[in-house]
């Protein structure tokens, strides 16, 4: 049985919020920010280290509203989306727009979430 067109059992929306909601974290982490006033911003800025493709996505769209509040208040991504675990052939991103509909790529988006995080790490911790 299908919910809002969600199949039961479907770990990658649960792994997309997770991961959406760690940028956040980590954002926090960077900025030294806890306040709950600058979710947006902590998350915008750690979002943009995950490299300059997601920069010059961000640029376009917004990934806060779009995808992590999404996931996080409505339990689905704001707009049309597809939400794989494994990467999509010819996709470099881990989250983005292919001109139709959004897309996110947990594998993709995790890889290039844990090479952030390192970098992050490294400087918080010398």
């Amino acid at each position: 049985m299908k919910l809002s067109g969600i199949s039961p059992g479907s770990g990658n929306f649960m792994a997309a919020l997770a991961l959406l909601s760690y940028t956040e974290f980590a954002g926090r982490l960077k900025n030294n920010d806890f306040s709950d006033t600058n979710s947006r911003r902590n998350f915008d800025s750690f979002f943009c280290d995950l490299g300059t493709d997601y920069q010059t996505f961000l640029s376009n769209h917004n990934a806060y509203r779009i995808f992590r509040c999404g996931l996080a208040h409505v339990y689905y991504v704001k707009r049309d989306c597809t939400i794989h675990i494994t990467q999509k052939t010819g996709t470099k991103l881990g989250i983005g727009y292919d001109g139709s509909k959004y897309f996110f790529i947990v594998e993709t988006y995790f890889q290039d979430f844990k090479k952030a995080f390192i970098n992050l790490e490294s400087i918080l911790f010398p």
